[in-house]
């Protein structure tokens, strides 16, 4: 089982529709999936057609249910859901010894490995326990970005936790990639912000993804009516895009 985890302190990256593509893809290719909604605002689980609940990643965090016990299902994939109530757990386990690793022990104690073959984590806009928890028991971090130096800029101090996480809890997570996003190639900033998403990676001493996601309606249209992107438009161009963006990831994290 290989642990994907998206992540960019910055929002508006499209961090949640990269997530769904890549589970949905993932699924379609015969690969048994999961996604976990680390984000309290619930926008993957959303997006899925499952239901946000409590029963989800917030109560696996307290210890109170077991992963397998959480789980919704979509046609192509499984969903550990998101709830609102996962905003407060950041105050709830504070000062409490291991509670950067409750994911990580959720997952080893239901033995997900025998289960699935990628768990795809989608992150919330922010560095804190959370993102901490699904960067203990990732694989591999992909970074989106888009057309903003701000977000770019984002990655190097995304780069500084990640740095602690592999001190400290997990010495084999590696950063799979720059994901490019909403790129739009007749715009100048798309060129200046390539050219500072190639610094990034090379300060960060990663691959900057040769895909780049354009920007398209289809995206935010099917992320409205909460519908997948290939059940809404397989044909978009973002679609396509992502196709051959989860083709290149694919030989990257399985040589």
């Amino acid at each position: 089982m290989k642990t994907i985890v998206v992540a960019n302190q910055k929002g508006g990256v499209a961090k949640t529709t990269t997530c769904g593509a890549l589970v949905s893809v993932l699924g379609r290719k015969g690969y048994r999936t999961l996604g976990i909604d680390m984000d309290p605002q619930g926008t993957f689980t959303d997006n899925s057609r499952c239901k946000q609940s409590e029963h989800g990643v917030y109560s696996v965090m307290r210890k109170e249910e077991p992963i397998r016990d959480c789980i919704q299902h979509t046609e192509s994939y499984d969903l550990l859901p998101a709830s609102i109530m996962m905003s407060t757990l950041e105050q709830e386990l504070s000062g409490q010894i291991g509670r950067e690793c409750r994911l990580r022990e959720g997952i080893e104690a239901d033995r997900l490995a025998e289960l699935y073959d990628y768990v795809i984590i989608d992150c919330p806009p922010a560095l804190g326990t959370l993102t901490v928890n699904a960067l203990v028991c990732g694989d591999y971090v992909l970074v989106p970005t888009n057309a903003d130096i701000n977000a770019v800029k984002g990655i190097v101090q995304l780069n500084i936790v990640i740095s602690q996480v592999q001190t400290y809890f997990n010495r084999d997570l590696k950063v799979a990639g720059i994901l490019q996003t909403r790129d739009n190639k007749r715009l100048n900033i798309s060129k200046e912000v390539r050219k500072v998403a190639e610094m990034a990676a090379e300060s960060i001493q990663c691959k900057l993804l040769e895909t780049r996601i354009r920007s398209c309606v289809s995206a935010p249209e099917a992320n409205l009516q909460g519908i997948d992107l290939y059940d809404y438009d397989p044909k978009s161009t973002v679609a396509l895009d992502y196709n051959q963006f989860v083709s290149e990831l694919l030989r990257e994290v399985e040589g």
